[in-house]
């Protein structure tokens, strides 16, 4: 049986990853700090598919001991790693003047610094065994900064050049790494962005960006009530990603990503006119 193991597994597309890789016959081991939710997600799976079809480590993906005791669960029956999905993330909205300095290192040791240190455990041993596959879930937020979410999308850039590069240098060893990049996706982390993130302002509803932040609360709403594409459609690619036989670099999802593509080829005067008419600050 192949091993996949999945970070930020507890909800949102870490945990539709988690079902739908099991549900392709993966053993599934499932990482990210909430206990209760891996813990049910993990009853789920071996309800449906069979007993020690999923387990678990709880912890923080920033801490190499927390990433090394879920490596050895994963690996405890003598098992190789054949898929990491690297889903842990989260969003740190607010304007470049005013978003929190210490809480953005935390989006970068989070979004992409956590990313490279699970790419360092895993590299060798699928080196070693002549193949695997790293997907790292990336955003359309990697391909263009938009107002608001400068913080967000620069860690989010700093997955596209760290997945690019060990792409090349994995390329003589068969081991494939893939990009995932989703839109707006109905999932709780918009809901949980905005709160922590106008919590980091003071006073937000003074702000010359006010306009802004209650556009952006609005948009999360929307997304944490469901309004929007579910994860399960990034689960569907993730496992494609996983077992295809020659997987693209890029995946956008859901089709309307791919928009962003072609906003990010535009002359930056054209971008900056269509994105202000879309988004006024004041």
């Amino acid at each position: 049986m192949r091993t996949a193991i999945v970070t930020g597994a507890s909800s949102g597309i870490g945990a539709a990853c988690g079902r739908a890789l099991a549900a392709k016959g993966f053993r599934v081991c499932l990482t990210a700090r909430r206990e209760e939710r891996l813990a049910q997600l993990c009853e789920e799976v071996n309800s449906a598919h069979g007993r020690d079809h999923a387990v678990y480590c709880t912890g923080e993906v920033t801490e190499a001991p927390v990433r090394q005791r879920t490596l050895g669960l994963a690996m405890a029956d003598g098992s190789s790693v054949d898929v990491l999905v690297n889903s842990a993330g989260f969003a740190l909205a607010g304007g470049v003047e005013d978003i929190d300095l210490k809480a953005t290192r935390k989006q970068f040791e989070v979004n992409a610094l956590a990313y490279l240190a699970w790419m360092q455990l895993v590299g060798p041993m699928m080196r070693e065994h002549g193949g695997g596959r790293i997907i790292n879930i990336g955003s359309v937020s990697g391909l263009m900064a938009f107002p608001g979410l400068g913080a967000y999308a620069a860690s989010k850039f700093a997955v596209e050049a760290i997945s690019d590069a060990a792409r090349r240098e994995y390329r003589p060893w068969g081991v494939k790494v893939i990009l995932v990049e989703p839109g707006p996706i109905a999932t709780e982390i918009w809901d949980v962005a905005q709160k922590l993130s106008t919590g980091l302002v003071r006073d937000w509803r003074e702000s010359p960006f006010r306009r802004l932040y209650e556009q952006q609360i609005e948009r999360a709403r929307k997304l944490a009530a469901g309004e929007g594409p579910p994860p399960e459609i990034v689960a569907k690619i993730v496992c494609h990603a996983a077992c295809a036989r020659r997987p693209r670099a890029r995946y956008y999802v859901p089709w309307n990503a791919r928009l962003v593509k072609l906003l990010a080829h535009l002359p930056a005067w054209l971008q900056d006119w269509l994105i202000g008419r879309m988004i006024k600050v004041r």
